[in-house]
């Protein structure tokens, strides 16, 4: 597809949907701010809190932007589904941080093309539910 067709299937799928679309942000930015502020309190239990909330909930956001894209009509609450897959989606939102954070310590460039290399992963989660964590990612490489 070129970059005109892929804007113009952007487009139609978010015709209807921008309401939800943004507000799924905007409520997931919301929790995320609160959320640290309030756990940014106790020293090192609250960080690691902070990012058991995280990984599920983008994984969720993902999953109702796929949704979008695929022209179904996601309810709000569907961006925490990623909690009712809690072991997977917090498995594999860890092991994404860990490599990139590690090859980001090479340089930023390998951090980078890393980012990119796993970025599939959230919806090969999604389309393959008998997947592992480990095999999304390296689904996602290869991809």
């Amino acid at each position: 597809m070129t970059i005109s067709q892929v804007k113009q299937t952007a487009k139609e799928s978010l015709r209807g949907n921008w309401g939800i679309a943004i507000g799924i942000f905007v409520l997931a930015w919301l929790i995320e701010t609160v959320a640290s502020g309030v756990l940014s309190w106790i020293p090192f239990i609250g960080w690691i809190a902070l990012f058991l909330l995280t990984g599920p909930l983008y994984v969720g956001v993902s999953w109702v932007y796929l949704a979008i894209s695929r022209r179904e009509q996601p309810e709000v609450a569907y961006m925490f589904s990623g909690f009712k897959e809690f072991g997977r989606t917090f498995l594999a939102y860890l092991l994404i941080s860990i490599f990139i954070f590690l090859w980001s310590l090479l340089l930023i460039v390998p951090g980078i093309i890393k980012t990119y290399s796993y970025s599939q992963t959230f919806f090969i989660l999604r389309d393959n539910p008998n997947i592992s964590a480990l095999d999304a990612i390296t689904e996602s490489r290869h991809m």
